[in-house]
């Protein structure tokens, strides 16, 4: 039961600590003999952030695609 608790949290820590990793604990070993792989999974999480923003700029309930008149800036602002 206690696994059921700690798997999220230590994925969550996993991902922050990509994300930011001035703030991260000491790599491990493993981490430490695969960089490219950090920086492959650092690009996948930038554009997973990005797909989020640009699915939120283009929401017809929020209208955020609205504020900006210009066509194609106005699609692509809150991503940019």
């Amino acid at each position: 039961m206690i696994n059921l608790v700690t798997k999220p949290w230590e994925l969550l820590c996993w991902v922050c600590g990509l994300a930011f990793p001035m703030f991260s604990q000491q790599a491990t070993a493993r981490e430490k003999a695969n960089p490219a792989a950090r920086w492959v999974a650092r690009t996948v999480l930038v554009l997973f952030a990005l797909l989020i923003l640009g699915l939120i700029n283009n929401w017809e309930l929020i209208g955020l695609s609205r504020w900006v008149l210009h066509p194609l800036l106005g699609k692509i602002w809150l991503p940019l």
